[in-house]
């Protein structure tokens, strides 16, 4: 594994220092969580589908964090780094399926092909990740990548299809508050071929990124694109083997409107 320079190490606990404020995916009142329970009955009862398990499924998910979740309240611009070739219509039919649900406005996403062939050296010491507070309801999130050229980005949820060997650099410098969970060891490693962080403060999803394996075979790659995106917008935990949704800690894409009359009852 990569022994990491110690300007970057030096960096990183300064970001976090800068970041002191900002706690992953939190807690809402659960007044709102009893509220888009409300609303997705009301839309599952718009389909003949829908069953019990649904509704219980449903309620493991909003029971994660003590029964409380969160959503964005602006547009996040979405920013895509990728090493390998990717499916961009499907990631971009992902955005435009997540801006219908949510009635969020959301812009195309900013792509970005990188590949490293002579100064590795300059990626690992000098590609960095700070965030910038625009108000209490707004973080912008800035990449800058150093390879044989020089990349600047700029976003608020940044998903990665990067093979370990540079996910590795932009797990830890995006990994604010440390590896909970141990997701980012895990994709490392290649155990987990994909999860996503989310940043908030007391009111509101702030920054979120999102790791994906470019080297999945298109169903699993489907499944982790449709999950790790709708999950980052603020459905935070998984209903283990549900059979009615994708947040289901299973690498199956399932043919269901459930994930989307969930994502549109939190945003209703």
């Amino acid at each position: 594994m990569h022994e990491w320079p110690r300007l970057a190490l030096r960096d990183r606990f300064h970001q976090c220092f800068m970041c002191r404020n900002f706690r992953l995916l939190p807690q809402v009142s659960p007044q709102m969580r009893n509220i888009v329970l409300s609303m997705l009955i009301i839309f599952m009862n718009t389909d003949n589908t829908a069953s019990a398990d649904v509704y219980e499924d449903a309620k493991i998910i909003l029971d994660a964090k003590k029964g409380t979740v969160k959503r964005w309240e602006f547009p996040p611009q979405f920013v895509i780094i990728y090493n390998r070739k990717i499916d961009i219509n499907l990631v971009n039919n992902t955005i435009k399926n997540i801006s219908l649900q949510t009635n969020l406005d959301i812009e195309k996403p900013i792509y970005k092909e990188f590949e490293l062939v002579k100064n590795e050296e300059d990626f690992y010491t000098k590609t960095n990740f700070k965030i910038k507070r625009n108000s209490e309801l707004k973080l912008t999130g800035k990449l800058e990548i150093h390879g044989d050229s020089i990349s600047k980005l700029r976003g608020n949820i940044f998903v990665f299809f990067v093979d370990p060997k540079y996910a590795s650099h932009f797990i830890l410098l995006t990994s604010f508050g440390g590896d909970r969970g141990g997701f980012g060891r895990g994709y490392i490693q290649q155990i987990n071929p994909c999860f996503y962080r989310a940043f908030s403060n007391s009111q509101s999803i702030l920054l979120g990124v999102v790791f994906i394996s470019p080297s999945l075979e298109k169903n699993d790659l489907s499944a982790c694109i449709h999950e790790e995106m709708f999950q980052v917008m603020g459905l935070v935990n998984d209903a283990p083997g549900s059979e009615s949704f994708n947040f289901d800690d299973l690498p199956l894409m399932k043919l269901t409107i459930f994930d989307e009359y969930f994502l549109k009852a939190l945003y209703a």
